[in-house]
């Protein structure tokens, strides 16, 4: 991500095999109960080259059964010239929110115009308000399932559901939770199973929206190739006595990788510019099995970006 200067590319949901890395992340289907992959990498032609190692079909998880009919080798579109012609638009909808994020972007804008691609400014996602209403809601219902799901794999713990970490948690609360409740873990404990009829229509106009009738047709309104907007404003240190200081959306949401993530559609966020040394990146975005377009101008704007920087590894206060 580019808070820890990296290229982050997101999958599209059909695109790779499923990944142990748990996250709460949107679901794209009735029956997968694994997360979504996601490579993270110190460039994109690491990110690709990755993404090229698990993208494909898994017989346990059928939204990836056309994955292998799209599955390539994601170097051959790194391509430092791949930013001519192309049509991207940005999405102010998603900005205005952090003076930095702001910034990248507009210098993301004035790199893609210098190189030759077709900026169209102020493209709008239909329903886009209306992404949040149940977001949370559906990634509730789908992380107490996949929870258990996943613990029933690990027959040599104890702990078989989310409600037996609920109750652990409980017993050792001075050990486990001294800085910080489980919030998350309880709410949803309080929702039902996937095969709620509340949560089966939260999801499926959730997809809808998102996807057919959001991401898609911005696409198509404008012949657009991706769709651009500022990822999160400067790192914050995490401040275990008042929170967390976001102010580039709620991370527990998405924030602007929600539309593609809700989706299902893939995206990649990587690095443009900094803020006192802390790196700021932008994301490009796009329709289902766009992943070659999006590397290629991804790959475009950090060859001229040139916005990676050795960590310094600077010497810290110890933590009590």
């Amino acid at each position: 991500m580019a808070w820890n200067r990296r290229s982050r590319h997101s999958t599209g949901r059909s695109s790779c095999r499923p990944c142990r890395q748990w996250r709460v992340e949107p679901r794209t289907d009735a029956h997968v109960s694994t997360p979504i992959g996601i490579p993270m990498a110190r460039s994109v032609a690491d990110a690709a080259a990755v993404l090229s190692a698990i993208a494909g079909s898994d017989p346990r998880d059928p939204a990836t059964a056309e994955a292998d009919k799209h599955a390539t080798d994601y170097t051959k579109f790194l391509d430092p010239n791949a930013l001519r012609g192309k049509r991207i638009g940005v999405v102010r909808q998603l900005a205005g929110i952090e003076p930095n994020a702001d910034r990248a972007l507009e210098h993301t804008i004035a790199l893609l115009k210098a190189q030759g691609a077709t900026v169209v400014d102020n493209v709008e996602i239909p329903h886009l308000k209306e992404l949040s209403e149940h977001e949370i809601d559906v990634l509730l219902y789908e992380f107490k399932h996949d929870i258990g799901a996943y613990l029933a794999t690990r027959p040599d713990q104890p702990m078989k559901t989310l409600a037996d970490l609920i109750a652990f948690n409980e017993r050792e609360a001075a050990k486990e939770m001294p800085w910080f409740g489980q919030e998350l873990f309880l709410a949803a404990q309080a929702k039902g199973g996937l095969d709620d009829p509340k949560y089966i229509e939260m999801r499926d106009r959730n997809k809808r929206l998102a996807g057919p009738e959001g991401i898609d047709a911005a696409l198509a309104k404008d012949k657009l190739d991706a769709l651009l907007a500022p990822s999160w404003g400067p790192a914050f240190v995490n401040d275990l006595v008042l929170g967390d200081h976001v102010v580039s959306g709620d991370p527990t949401v998405g924030g602007v990788s929600a539309p593609a993530a809700i989706a299902g559609y893939p995206s990649i966020t990587l690095p443009v510019e900094f803020a006192h040394e802390l790196p700021i990146g932008v994301v490009f975005f796009g329709a289902k099995w766009s992943e070659p377009t999006l590397i290629a101008i991804a790959y475009g704007v950090e060859q001229k970006a040139k916005a990676f920087r050795r960590p310094k590894f600077l010497p810290t206060l110890p933590v009590r």
